[in-house]
């Protein structure tokens, strides 16, 4: 009797959970432009692997295009 009333309980919440996440209300996302960090990042990449290295510089180059 217990397990059937957690499957129940829990079918119940995913449903839940499901049907409120197609709110109309919500219509798309919004770009907010607050800086959320101050922290800085850096990438080490093997000298031995210049595959890897040209990979990452366009992974770079990308992201700063992008903003």
């Amino acid at each position: 009797m217990k397990k059937q009333l957690i499957i129940f309980t829990v079918i119940a919440l995913v449903f839940l959970s499901l049907a409120g996440c197609q709110s109309k209300d919500s219509v798309g996302a919004k770009v907010i432009d607050i800086p959320l960090t101050q922290e800085e990042y850096a990438f080490g990449v093997d000298k031995s692997q210049p595959e890897l290295l040209d990979q990452v510089n366009a992974f770079i180059a990308q992201i700063q295009s992008d903003g």
